[in-house]
């Protein structure tokens, strides 16, 4: 999933002002975002570096305890299992 291109290599538009991208690639932004939304309301994503690079992407998701109803969790396993 990396690109030929070296990173810093694309420039983005952030407010529309050019910004080079120095560190990851376009493919790996959008992995990041993926990995964002499959999180749900509340979770985390850690980006994991090896060597100077983005190796590993862990995702944690969360659930609210004060807002727990029985079976919510087991049912969010299931769901994943099918993936």
């Amino acid at each position: 999933m990396t690109s030929d291109l070296p990173a810093g290599s694309l420039a983005i538009t952030v407010d529309g002002r050019p910004h080079k991208l120095k560190f990851l690639h376009p493919e790996q932004i959008i992995m990041i975002d993926e990995a964002l939304c499959a999180l749900g309301s509340f979770g985390e994503v850690r980006l994991i570096l090896e060597k100077n690079r983005l190796r590993f992407i862990v995702t944690q998701k969360s659930h609210d305890a004060l807002r727990w109803q029985p079976g919510t969790l087991t049912r969010d396993v299931r769901g994943d299992e099918g993936r």
